[in-house]
């Protein structure tokens, strides 16, 4: 009777072993399909003058259009439970990305529109971003971004993307706008805004004033002031695009890359005055490089602002991927065809599109992963990326 006893539980025992293992072979298997284990991920093979300073003050609405639910794309774990009986919340990880989108010009629309929209849309989507900085906006997208994003599954996001900045005629058009969107189930917006940057050096939120001293291309920033739901913890997210080196030089009103260093005093300004950690994110048109035209201004946004790829890189952490393949322009436009690897390869001085970001209050943000995400359309017999840009995404610990 023993004997029998002992054989029975050696063959329970083997049994709970062996599902242990089945188990643990489903979990791991497969991977994150937002982490490529090559650079190229293929998604679709279809063929007057204010200041601007928000200080903290509820100058926006209270919240925005918060239409969303809370399904919608989530970066790390992101849960931000609070620990039993803890006084503090506990850290909480939220994913961001930026992406230049890529205004709707001629060469886009000859180029398969309808396949570089909806590739836009999974791009947006595979990012799994629970804020995304946008940039490069027009009319065409305002109208079909959101459906573009949520047709791949994107559903959970508000769109905060309706920011026309150019002054004609009196009225406020589509120039090089810019925008976000968040996952209304995980964020509240306690405020929001947008300025202009101005050739003095500053910002204003008056379009008047805008119209007569903005720098080139009416460049903005759009920021909104976030509360995460489940920790309670606020914070600022910047959208913002800088002019090229040479904007402004035509006419010879600025030097080369003045206009750009202008944005960045301005920007280093406004981030100084936030009581609450701060995001910015954006295609700066500048890289780290010393012999960049725009080093100047980058310079001046690093002496506030911490790049999460360059805190990575100093601490070892870095995914040894984006060593390599570290540029963020894409490559692919009918002006000059490369794979978007060719492209990103060993080429630091097309890494311009950035997420940095400063801690100040009561909590820090702690990058602990960046990545690009790579998403292409064929037309012509070539893989096409939708934008001649990559989406750039970093995780961040709240601590």
């Amino acid at each position: 009777m023993i004997l029998t006893r002992i054989r029975y539980f050696f063959a329970l025992a083997a049994i709970l072993s062996f599902m242990a293992v089945s188990c643990e072979g489903i979990g791991g298997a497969g991977g994150n399909a937002g982490s490529p284990g090559s650079p190229v991920q293929k998604e679709n093979d279809d063929s007057g003058d204010d200041s601007g300073q928000e200080g903290g003050d509820d100058s926006g609405d209270d919240s925005g259009d918060d239409s969303g639910d809370d399904s919608g794309q989530e970066g790390g774990d992101g849960s931000g439970e609070e620990g039993g009986g803890a006084s503090q919340p506990a850290d909480s990880v939220i994913r961001v990305a930026t992406y230049n989108l890529l205004v709707c010009d001629g060469r886009r629309k000859e180029m398969a529109m309808d396949k570089a929209g909806a590739t836009l849309g999974k791009a947006v989507a595979a990012c799994k971003a629970d804020i995304i900085s946008l940039n490069e906006i027009d009319e065409t997208l305002v109208r079909n971004m959101p459906a573009w994003a949520a047709s791949a599954g994107a559903t959970g996001l508000s769109w905060d993307i309706s920011h026309p900045n150019k002054v004609v005629s009196g009225e406020l058009v589509y120039y090089y706008s810019n925008g976000l969107a968040y996952n209304a189930g995980k964020f509240e917006v306690i405020s929001r805004g947008m300025s202009w940057y101005l050739s003095s050096g500053r910002l204003t939120s008056n379009s008047s004033t805008a119209s007569s001293s903005h720098v080139p291309k009416y460049c903005t920033l759009v920021w909104a002031r976030f509360k995460h739901i489940s920790s309670g913890r606020t914070f600022y997210f910047v959208s913002t695009h800088f002019p090229l080196a040479d904007d402004g030089t035509d006419d010879r009103s600025y030097k080369k890359g003045e206009a750009h260093e202008r944005c960045a005093s301005a920007l280093e300004a406004f981030v100084l005055t936030l009581p609450d950690p701060c995001i910015v994110c954006g295609d700066l048109n500048s890289s780290a490089q010393t012999t960049d035209a725009c080093a100047s201004g980058y310079s001046t946004l690093s002496r506030s602002l911490t790049n999460a790829y360059d805190e990575l890189q100093s601490k070892g952490t870095l995914d040894p991927l984006y060593r390599t393949y570290l540029g963020t322009l894409s490559g692919s436009s009918e002006k000059y065809y490369y794979t978007a690897e060719v492209f990103t390869k060993n080429h630091p001085e097309r890494r311009i599109d950035h997420i940095m970001y400063r801690n100040a209050g009561e909590f820090s943000f702690v990058p602990r992963s960046y990545d690009t995400v790579w998403t292409t359309y064929t037309y012509g017999g070539k893989a096409w990326c939708p934008s001649d840009h990559l989406p750039v995404a970093v995780e961040f610990v709240m601590r």
